[in-house]
């Protein structure tokens, strides 16, 4: 009785294992490509960049009288902080799904 007990917990711990590190993979992945997503735009953008010389003076005009409203977002570690901690965040809710229904799944045999 021990030992099936034994192996019942060693084959939820290889699996919890395993969940762990899909759970650490599948955001990376998510983000990898939102980031490449946003390259890959940047890229193009600047590759059909066209300056128009004429009307950029009205353009300068315009800048120049409007009141800019909002906040610049520059890379400093407070942002640094956020962006792992939503990287924590998006693992633990997969991590927590993930389990869930592997549990649903053993209940149902």
């Amino acid at each position: 009785m021990n030992l099936n007990k034994l192996n019942k917990l060693n084959k939820l711990n290889k699996l919890n294992k395993r969940v762990l590190v899909e759970s650490i993979i599948v955001p990376m992945v998510i983000i990898i490509a939102v980031v490449g997503f946003q390259v890959v735009q940047g890229l193009w953008l600047t590759r059909n960049y066209v300056p128009d010389i004429i009307n950029n003076y009205a353009f300068v005009e315009y800048l120049e009288t409007q009141v800019a409203f909002g906040t610049i977002v520059r890379t400093d570690g407070l942002t640094l902080v956020l962006q792992i901690s939503g990287l924590l965040l998006l693992a633990m809710v997969y991590y927590v799904l993930r389990t869930k229904l592997i549990g649903l799944r053993k209940r149902e045999k």
